[in-house]
């Protein structure tokens, strides 16, 4: 995983004439990083960097004699500029995603060639700020809407000495509109907002507070008639054959679920995955996450609140006797939905 994360660091760059969206920053935010010769891989000592805006550029830092460089970019900026003698300038778009506070920080390594071989082309680079607890393990989620792919880094505290990363960056995702979320390793989602991605860097911040420890309290005698008042009747959302695709008639069903939440507000859907008992345990498990995740993503599509969803997830069902029958592993594919109150 390390290694992995290393080799996200050093991505390849160039020009790209694309204008971003209107930057969305506080004030500036901090860059940091190094430019590195795409062939030897050797550090350039003598790197300069320009802010690019819609009319004019101005010099914003230039690397130390270890090759490290250290800046603020305001938040008009549109490109960054980076220039080393005998190599091609690299003119990378800026795109800030969301609010980014002025204290974020974001590391750039970029990769030039020499002027006497072809300039580096522009890729998409997806670079968050990671402003975490160390007290807490996070998995970091970024699907793709449009082609229901994803990529997934799980920062487990004990790659990084106790501590949690400060920040991931990959260049791996590509053009487009991401949902990204946050969880804990054992599905508690903590964060989701939608994204786009464009060719260059793609800046955004992640802040997560540490969540209170969930009270465990007895409702009073006097409090069930209430609950049992709000609560509602679990629904059943069935699905293909190791598939997590929504059916027709399970869309409509959701299209009511989510009326309902957007109008109880007080109310909270806590959502469940299952498969039937048909394959390896590992498989069967990430299925009844994509099943329980499809549910909860069409739900904040229609408005739902991220608040009012719970989800999580448990593969193969073992609550009801085994049954080798169609019928029965039928009735196990499927998504369950409870209302309760937050």
């Amino acid at each position: 995983m390390f290694t992995s994360l290393l080799s996200w660091l050093f991505c390849i760059y160039g020009y790209f004439p694309f204008q971003s969206a209107p930057a969305q920053v506080a004030n500036a935010i901090r860059i940091n990083g190094s430019c590195r010769d795409n062939t030897s891989k050797d550090y350039l000592k003598q790197s300069v960097v320009y802010a690019v805006f819609q009319s004019s550029r101005k010099l914003v830092g230039k690397s130390d004699e270890t090759g490290n460089f250290d800046f603020q970019i305001p938040d008009s900026t549109k490109y960054l500029s980076f220039e080393v003698e005998k190599y091609h300038t690299a003119t990378i778009p800026v795109n800030f995603i969301g609010k980014i506070a002025g204290s974020s920080k974001f590391p750039v390594f970029v990769e030039m060639s020499l002027k006497d071989s072809l300039p580096l082309q522009v890729r998409n680079q997806f670079i968050a700020c990671l402003i975490v607890s160390d007290s807490m393990d996070i998995d970091h989620k970024m699907e793709n809407t449009a082609m229901l792919s994803f990529g997934m880094l799980s920062f487990r505290k004990r790659y990084n000495n106790g501590k949690h990363w400060p920040f991931f960056h990959s260049e791996g995702f590509k053009q487009g509109k991401y949902l990204y979320t946050a969880s804990s390793p054992e599905g508690r989602l903590y964060l989701k907002k939608e994204m786009t991605l464009v060719p260059g860097f793609n800046f955004t911040d992640v802040r997560i507070n540490k969540p209170e420890e969930l009270q465990k309290t007895i409702p009073q005698p006097q409090m069930l008639e209430e609950v049992v008042a709000k609560s509602l009747k679990k629904k059943f959302l069935y699905f293909d054959q190791s598939s997590y695709e929504l059916r027709d008639e399970t869309k409509a069903s959701l299209d009511s679920v989510s009326r309902f939440l957007i109008r109880e507000q007080e109310m909270a859907a806590h959502v469940t995955g299952y498969t039937d008992n048909v394959g390896e345990r590992g498989k069967n498990l990430t299925l009844s996450e994509f099943r329980a995740k499809m549910v909860m993503n069409y739900l904040t599509r229609k408005g739902v609140r991220a608040e009012q969803i719970i989800i999580q997830w448990k593969g193969s069902d073992t609550s009801t006797p085994t049954d080798d029958s169609e019928e029965s592993k039928t009735k196990k594919r499927r998504v369950e939905i409870q209302f309760l109150p937050k």
